[in-house]
């Protein structure tokens, strides 16, 4: 009796999971078929994201012809494609002198008058004049850091610039700095991951360190006063404008207050992303958003520039993101990168000591 019992459990077991096979399969390809074949708004949205998120992949762009024709990709990207960027940065709107508006009203004599707890932005002080938050949106979740004394941001190299990458818990330390997230874009053909070779060229303490080419590229700096600069550059005209420190990187996000992405998502598809950016009061944001995770599978461009203009950034440009997205302070990562560990890379944007005009270091 109880082998009786015992295989027909097993029959209906059996029976149970085939028959919950076939359903899920038929909902798959029900809902494969309205991505790839129906307007239908939440499939054509669908649809869309998953054809900006294969087409700026390095291998997967295949995976955009299995849910889209070729005349749907090429419509799609057009749809969402970064406009361009042909203004100046106004230098007035940016105010490096001053008190930050951000900080509560009792002085503090050990930072020049200036106080230290910004005002109730959801910011938790990690030491002084450098902040941290958490930021989360639909489907992802990041952090943004808050260094209220431009000056101490800077650029930091590899050691073989030019061959291969270090990695940013490598760099901070190697030049006494106390954070420091990844920095610009960087040339990887054969994906080794070996990270030393940065797109276009890199100033560092006012000195061209890499690239020499006469032809402009979309480059990212701080000047002598310490405003982040953005625009189309040579190095000879990069060093004209005062430029202390900066790379080639993209792509710009807000110039002069306003979010340039105003149509779509940016193109760009969802993943892990990096930025940078510039308050009015001189503050400047460091901003990573984990992605590839189950806890947060990352952002666009457009949910990219809405959380640096949700926090008060008048200028911000992009950063080399996906798996080289890190955030680094004083020995620990305070994000989560998306292998597991940090990829190689040529630069990185580092945060110096309160009071500390050192050099960064480097090639």
């Amino acid at each position: 009796m109880r082998y009786f019992y015992g295989e027909h459990m097993i029959r209906y077991l059996r029976l149970f999971f085939i028959t919950l096979f076939c359903v899920l399969f038929a909902a798959a390809l029900l809902v494969y078929g309205a991505v790839r074949f129906t307007d239908i708004r939440p499939f054509a949205a669908m649809r869309e994201l998953i054809v900006t998120t294969a087409e700026t992949t390095m291998t997967h762009k295949w995976i955009a012809g299995i849910f889209a024709s070729g005349e749907q990709i090429r419509a799609i990207m057009a749809e969402n494609a970064l406009p361009e960027v042909t203004g100046n940065v106004e230098l007035s709107l940016i105010n490096t002198t001053g008190i930050p508006a951000f900080y509560q009203a009792q002085p503090d004599p050990d930072i020049g008058g200036k106080a230290r707890v910004p005002a109730d932005d959801g910011y938790s002080e990690l030491e002084d004049g450098i902040y941290i938050k958490d930021v989360s949106g639909s489907g992802f979740a990041g952090k943004l850091m808050m260094v209220t004394d431009p000056s101490r941001v800077k650029i930091a190299t590899t050691r073989t610039l030019g061959t291969r990458g270090d990695l940013v818990k490598q760099m901070v330390p190697m030049n006494d700095a106390v954070a420091g997230i990844n920095g610009g874009w960087f040339v990887d053909p054969e994906y080794s991951s070996d990270g030393g070779v940065p797109t276009g060229f890199v100033i560092r303490n006012g000195a061209v360190v890499f690239g020499r080419s006469s032809a402009k590229t979309l480059f990212a700096g701080f000047n002598a006063d310490n405003v982040l600069v953005m625009g189309s550059y040579t190095p000879s005209s990069a060093l004209k404008a005062g430029i202390r420190d900066g790379f080639a990187t993209l792509p710009v996000l807000i110039l002069n207050g306003e979010g340039q992405i105003t149509k779509g998502d940016g193109g760009w598809g969802i993943a892990p992303r990096s930025a940078f950016g510039q308050r009015a009061d001189g503050a400047v944001l460091l901003l990573t958003i984990d992605g590839r995770q189950l806890s947060s599978v990352g952002a666009t461009l457009k949910q990219t520039q809405d959380v640096l203009l949700e926090n008060g950034a008048v200028n911000a440009i992009g950063l080399d993101g996906g798996s080289s997205t890190t955030m680094y302070y004083k020995g620990e990562y305070l994000n989560r990168p998306s292998l597991g560990h940090e990829r190689y890379i040529p630069t990185s944007l580092i945060v110096m000591p309160s009071g500390d005009g050192r050099q960064a270091s480097g090639q």
